[in-house]
């Protein structure tokens, strides 16, 4: 499967701090780079990149994945000309996911099924729990649920599959950074998660 990392937005609500800061001495979109290169699963990386990022550009230009270079319009638009690029069954990860591994990308993948376009969510009870700042919400079975950015589908096939919605309640991707108030919170965030064994391994 291909890993597509997308890193083309201008991160203009976290003030630029979105995929550049550095918890642990690297930037954040690194952890996306790493997880996907270390998982068996995942046979090419590419990275959705865009002039409205020329930093997040650079550091991705210095790694050994392949660049699609977006016009940076918009999360949709940017994704759907990725997408229009590639012709194999792709990952789709967000490059603000600063808990994600290679054990969770593998987990995800697994679930894989070629029909449909499948989205993994995380419950608003979870993202509470964590005291993420709010998100796009919608209703899967019953449960307020929210859009983690991580999805996977065949692109060849992507305007007519169907969509398949999995819950997936782990903070290795529900930990993603929308606002200067996540980036306060992350520390506590990610104390609190492991003090409740809501970290890393809930799901695997």
């Amino acid at each position: 499967m291909i890993g597509l990392i997308m890193a083309g937005g201008g991160s203009r609500r976290t003030n630029n701090l979105e995929k550049l800061s550095v918890p642990y001495n690297r930037p954040i979109v690194l952890c996306a780079v790493d997880a996907l290169m270390r998982s068996p699963h995942i046979s090419n990386i590419y990275a959705a990149v865009s002039g409205s990022s020329p930093k997040v550009h650079r550091i991705l230009d210095r790694c050994d994945i392949n660049l699609i270079e977006t016009k940076g319009k918009g999360y949709s638009v940017d994704l759907s000309y990725a997408l229009n690029h590639l012709s194999h069954p792709t990952i789709i990860v967000p490059a603000d996911l600063p808990c994600v591994d290679a054990d969770i990308i593998s987990c995800i993948v697994r679930l894989y099924d070629k029909e449909y376009w499948t989205e993994i969510l995380i419950t608003e009870k979870y993202a509470a729990t964590l005291r993420l700042s709010p998100g796009i919400t919608m209703t899967h079975d019953g449960i307020l649920c929210r859009y983690t950015g991580v999805s996977m589908v065949d692109p060849r096939y992507r305007l007519i599959a169907p969509t398949n919605n999995i819950i997936i309640n782990d903070m290795r991707i529900a930990a993603n950074l929308n606002t200067p108030r996540d980036w306060m919170l992350f520390g506590a965030t990610y104390n609190l998660a492991e003090y409740n064994g809501l970290g890393a391994g809930r799901f695997c």
